[in-house]
């Protein structure tokens, strides 16, 4: 997956981090201008959704973080089709995150 964290719409590339604390609380949402993009193969559309939610999530964050940051993030996940509940999921952000 790749993420740009360069918005086409300049009023949300100058807002990212004011977008993000506008969103009651709810840091678990992802930036709203953000998009992930699979750009290696096809595979299963449920590993791929997966795929971009954590892409995105992780853009999130880094947009946050440091709204000054316009790289290309890129996420390589090697995901399985299998359940992933609300704590794999964090866990792995934070697992991420702490890389960073």
């Amino acid at each position: 997956m790749h993420v740009p964290l360069i918005s086409t719409d300049p009023t949300l590339t100058d807002r990212r981090s004011q977008l993000h604390s506008d969103l009651d609380g709810a840091d678990l949402l992802p930036l709203p201008h953000l998009t992930a993009t699979t750009i290696l193969g096809g595979g299963d559309p449920d590993v791929n959704t997966l795929g971009q939610l954590f892409a995105t999530q992780i853009a999130s964050t880094i947009a946050a973080r440091n709204p000054e940051e316009k790289r290309l993030l890129v996420v390589g996940s090697g995901l399985r089709k299998r359940e992933v509940d609300t704590e794999f999921f964090l866990s792995v952000v934070e697992m991420v995150m702490e890389c960073l």
